[in-house]
């Protein structure tokens, strides 16, 4: 069989659940989802899916070949809504395949929550060659969060964002073999919490003549969310955008339709980035975390473990207003640079431990950056001091 399980076509599915089931063997995905237009014409959109309790073993053989856009891989998704995955086992997927590999890929999701799933031995170990597609444990590349009718304004035909987070990430077990971990893009409020995640390769090429994207040099984490403030909605009313002006609705111009938040919190979770391969890698950054909105760096551990590698910074974090705060981020020292590179409107960086240097900037005054300790200061970028005040 192609696929163990298929889910639509190109005609929406509604209300569809997927549970406790063993699936081996399949020669491409385990669970796949149904046509994706990139246009949105013709999609086959599955409006609320719970795939819960599963084992998803062995699919994706060596013969599958390469498809544009979509990776293979344990749950491959095109446009879902209110997606839940919990409680299942997604491993060795893609082991001998020289394809794209991922345990849970979704290309346009809306409200998803992933809970308590283990995911390890997926995609094809890496071997110096280069598989072109999205590579990760768990790879959304379009999330967001519903627009739901405003019960005041239904005459008027205006909008309100569901309570729903875009994404909740909790309590899962993610190990990637090529590229992040975890690799996020979109728009709306954001938990990724108490997860265990690893990564043991970047999918950057130092010995091509190609300029590789950015996500591509980094290790374990990347989290790009592009939703502004909701509290920003009121300006934009008052600068002219016609939709905004008639009850905030969702629709309308690509501009307006950003001001559905851009939350992230970035708590408890313990992240590793293992890249003792013999061959040498750059890594922009461990964890990547990027809002135009506010960003929750708390009580996370991470630990590199580099071998002739080098880090730039462990965490790379950028948000208008953000706080990093409780963390242990150890690096192997003097290849790690920085093990915090913050940058934020109102930024606050306090109570940290770290291997390397810690450089955070906030351009308010009331920023404010202190009680951090540095165990070994790099002699290059910090050797004279291990904190930096607000800027």
């Amino acid at each position: 069989m192609a696929r163990a399980i298929q889910l639509g076509g190109r005609k929406p599915a509604y209300d569809v659940e997927i549970l406790r089931n063993r699936i081996r063997g399949a020669m491409e995905n385990g669970i796949a989802g149904g046509f994706f237009d990139p246009q949105g014409v013709e999609d086959g959109i599955v409006m609320g899916l719970r795939i819960v309790g599963n084992e998803i073993v062995d699919c994706v053989s060596e013969q599958a070949e390469r498809q544009s856009g979509m990776p293979f891989g344990g749950i491959v998704l095109g446009r879902v809504y209110d997606l839940e995955i919990h409680d299942n086992r997604i491993e060795r997927n893609g082991e001998q395949a020289r394809v794209a590999v991922c345990g849970i890929f979704a290309a346009h999701s809306r409200n998803v929550q992933i809970t308590r799933n283990l995911l390890r031995d997926n995609g094809r170990l890496a071997d110096g060659e280069l598989l072109p597609g999205p590579q990760a444990g768990i790879a959304l590349r379009d999330a967001g969060t519903m627009a739901v009718m405003d019960p005041h304004g239904k005459e008027s035909g205006t909008f309100r964002v569901s309570a729903v987070a875009a994404v909740r990430i909790d309590g899962n077990v993610v190990e990637s073999r090529r590229g992040p971990a975890l690799w996020i893009a979109g728009m709306g409020a954001m938990q990724i919490r108490d997860n265990r995640l690893a990564a043991i390769d970047i999918l950057a090429d130092l010995q091509d003549e190609i300029t590789d994207a950015a996500d591509a040099y980094v290790g374990s984490v990347y989290l790009m969310n592009r939703g502004l403030p909701g509290y920003l909605a009121g300006w934009l009313a008052a600068l002219g955008f016609d939709g905004l002006k008639e009850g905030f609705t969702l629709q309308g111009q690509p501009v307006e339709r950003l001001v559905v938040g851009g939350q992230v919190q970035f708590t408890g979770n313990q992240v590793r980035l293992d890249l003792t391969a013999p061959t040498s890698e750059l890594a922009l950054a461990n964890m990547l975390i990027f809002s135009l909105d506010d960003t929750s760096v708390a009580n996370n551990q991470s630990e590199g473990v580099l071998g002739r590698d080098l880090l730039l910074c462990d965490l790379l974090n950028f948000a208008i207003t953000t706080r990093v705060t409780g963390n242990g981020f150890m690096s192997t020292p003097l290849l790690t640079a920085f093990s915090i590179l913050s940058l934020g409107l109102f930024n606050h960086c306090t109570n940290n431990q770290a291997t390397s240097c810690i450089r955070a900037f906030g351009f308010s005054p009331k920023s404010f950056i202190g009680n951090n300790a540095v165990i070994w200061p790099h002699p290059t970028y910090c050797a004279e001091d291990n904190v930096i005040g607000a800027m």
